[in-house]
């Protein structure tokens, strides 16, 4: 530890660190005393100055308001325990190299004590930095990438993929310019395109839940391009139901068809809140609780016999209206809905005919469970020689990234 250092030694970050604190003067002039407290107004704008901002989507009540830090364009949501630890580990911290610190006052310079700091940091940081006084930081107001009618997105860590009717095409991050994109919407990989992504595994798995049917692996390459795509236009909204092709006395599956692998396949490429379906009850009026505005698809997993497709379409076909335990309304126009995937064991009631219009119906072949059938206890892994994701080597995810992003 470092005894006293001189100014001229500190860092200008760690000069402007010093302005967290107010050191009051007191006392008589030849024996002053000195408080030591923390200046608000300074934590405020330092707070700014790391990136921490507020943050609601439109039509969100203010009970609603997240927080959030902002590093080079890139959005991530922040709790008020993780802006209190991120400043301290960030600002406050290295102060514990020093016994004491310079600061100026009435009579001169005075060395303090750099535990006196910390304490004073103890004392006042939950009553400076609850929620109320953290509302008052700068509201983000920049536009967060999104998918367009005719463009859509693709942010991995080395670059931005736009895919459109004329192909992929490679952006780096810095051609975005004051666009921000969510680091949960970041798929955590490198990407390249690959020149034949059908000759590849999951190409290979399509074509097997297809039947070999060429018209069935085309109505599955579209699903996978509309979920992937997540623009929503109110003409084209459907939920993309995944059913088995067989089915007992009518109504109940027996599963392991690779309904699965596609939500997987999903959730590797956008941001997916999994809703256990088993769990569905009409009178949870907090069924979709775990829905957020960085969510893009929703992948309700088993529903049971109580789920009804016709509750569902309101959702689907014209915006985002939910209510959330502890965290207020959520609201988003159409064209920034989540999109629906359910894969379900059980023939979901629809209400009527003319809800057939907001379902897209996959329809999965015994490919695969008729080898677990014959007693194959991994029928996926032992037709492709791996397990599915967590086996794949590098080429493997570029000729699936690449397959996903053609669809």
């Amino acid at each position: 530890m470092i005894e006293h250092p001189h100014n001229s030694q500190l860092t200008d970050k760690d000069m402007k660190d010093l302005s967290l604190w107010n050191i009051i003067e007191s006392g008589k002039k030849d024996s002053p005393k000195f408080t030591v407290s923390v200046c608000w107004d300074c934590v405020h704008l330092t707070l700014e100055d790391m990136g921490f901002r507020t943050h609601w989507t439109e039509g969100q009540d203010r009970e609603s308001m997240d927080f959030i830090r902002v590093q080079n364009n890139i959005l991530t949501k922040v709790s008020r325990e993780e802006i209190l630890h991120t400043l301290y580990e960030e600002r406050i911290r290295w102060t514990k190299e020093y016994e004491t610190l310079s600061f100026p006052a009435e009579s001169g310079d005075i060395p303090i004590r750099t535990s006196e700091l910390r304490e004073a940091w103890k004392r006042g940081k939950n009553n400076i930095l609850s929620r109320d006084q953290l509302s008052e930081l700068k509201a983000h107001t920049d536009p967060v990438l999104r998918d367009t009618e005719s463009e859509s997105f693709f942010p991995f860590r080395n670059c931005v993929v736009k895919v459109t009717a004329d192909g992929i095409q490679g952006m780096k991050y810095e051609e975005l310019q004051n666009v921000s994109v969510w680091k949960s919407h970041i798929i955590q990989r490198n990407f390249s395109p690959h020149s034949d992504p059908d000759s590849f595994m999951f190409a290979d798995f399509i074509r097997n839940v297809s039947a070999g049917d060429r018209d069935r692996e085309l109505s599955f390459i579209t699903a996978l391009g509309y979920m992937c795509h997540t623009y929503t236009s109110g003409d084209v909204a459907v939920a993309v139901i995944a059913y088995d092709e067989a089915v007992n006395d009518g109504k109940s599956m027996n599963g392991g068809t690779g309904k699965g692998i596609i939500g997987q396949a999903i959730a590797h490429m956008r941001n997916v809140c999994p809703i256990d379906g088993k769990s569905y009850g009409e009178d949870n009026h907090f069924q979709w609780n775990d829905i957020t505005d960085e969510t893009q698809i929703v992948h309700v997993d088993d529903p049971n016999k109580k789920f009804t497709l016709n509750r569902l379409f309101n959702l689907i076909s014209g915006g985002l209206n939910i209510q959330r335990k502890h965290k207020g309304s959520l609201k988003k126009e159409l064209s920034d809905s989540p999109k629906w995937y359910i894969a379900s064991n059980v023939m979901l009631e629809a209400g009527d005919s003319s809800s057939d219009r907001r379902q897209h119906i996959l329809t999965f072949s015994n490919y695969y469970s008729s080898r677990l059938n014959q007693g194959t206890g991994k029928p996926v892994t032992d037709t492709h020689g791996c397990k599915f994701y967590e086996g794949w080597n590098p080429e493997q995810w570029t000729a699936f990234d690449t397959y996903m992003m053609n669809c």
